[in-house]
């Protein structure tokens, strides 16, 4: 590393930092994730992040205030989304139908959907459920959905790439994200782009993702989440020009603009 202005880490990694710190070669971090679940105690580890982040690195940014507060001096710089890609290209969509796309991980929440759609089903049987993506989780949340009797309203499409998630998001009227830890929410920018009404968590930074164009539910309650779902299914789709005005703020080229400054900012310290 003999010779290089600066270091770009993606999140502090513990186990380089001995190596980084005899190089005294400035630290520059990019924090994607948050240091804890909320109400719950920091972990030894986590606290000697937070440390290293506030009183070692040369300079730092979160991808959202909700990551940010738990920093000193860290400045903010949202995860962009694909413009190029995820946008309205009105075309008629699915009645009824309900979209979620992520990772298939406790995190997301999914089984809290599942459990939300369930109670939709017992009294509408129009409703059409979709989850996009995969991980460890998959085969427990389709046991969940057979042990629920909603197999048959629910698909599992496995990982899709970009441009599918943006066609399927063009075709559903809702999206839920129902995370119970979200440090940002870039599918929340993707579903609004595409036009899609959508319903998030009040969980981490996916309220600060939605710009209050989303319905808000707390985590961990399916109740609350299917009255919303009904609700926000009857409800007009966001203006287009409210989420126009919102996600300007969200570019790639922002973004990397932003970086840019910052990082030169460090260097020159």
């Amino acid at each position: 590393m003999r010779g290089q202005d600066l270091v770009v880490l993606f999140n502090i990694s513990l186990k380089a930092m001995p190596q980084l710190l005899v190089s005294r070669i400035p630290m520059f971090v990019s924090h994607h994730t948050a240091l804890h679940f909320e109400g719950e105690k920091l972990p030894v580890q986590q606290v000697l992040k937070k440390w290293i982040a506030n009183h070692v690195v040369a300079g730092h940014a979160a991808c959202s205030n909700y990551i940010a507060k738990h920093y000193k001096r860290c400045k903010v710089i949202h995860s962009p989304f694909d413009d190029g890609i995820f946008y309205d290209r009105h075309l008629k969509r699915i009645p009824f139908s309900v979209l979620f796309t992520g990772r298939l991980v406790s995190d997301k929440g999914v089984d809290t959907l599942l459990r939300a759609f369930s109670v939709l089903c017992k009294y509408d049987n129009r409703f059409k459920l979709l989850i996009v993506g995969d991980g460890p989780e998959r085969l427990a949340l389709e046991q969940l959905a057979d042990d629920l009797g909603i197999s048959d309203r629910v698909g599992f499409t496995g990982l899709l790439g970009s441009v599918q998630v943006a066609e399927l998001l063009n075709s559903h009227e809702l999206v839920v994200v129902p995370s119970r830890m979200e440090p940002f929410g870039i599918v929340v920018l993707e579903a609004l782009a595409c036009g899609c009404k959508t319903i998030v968590s009040t969980q981490g930074g996916l309220p600060e993702a939605a710009g209050g164009l989303a319905a808000l539910v707390p985590s961990n309650n399916p109740e609350a989440l299917a009255l919303a779902m009904v609700q926000q299914l009857q409800r007009p789709y966001p203006s287009a020009d409210a989420v126009a005005k919102h996600l300007q703020n969200f570019t790639i080229s922002g973004t990397a603009l932003q970086f840019a400054q910052l990082l030169q900012s460090c260097i020159r310290k």
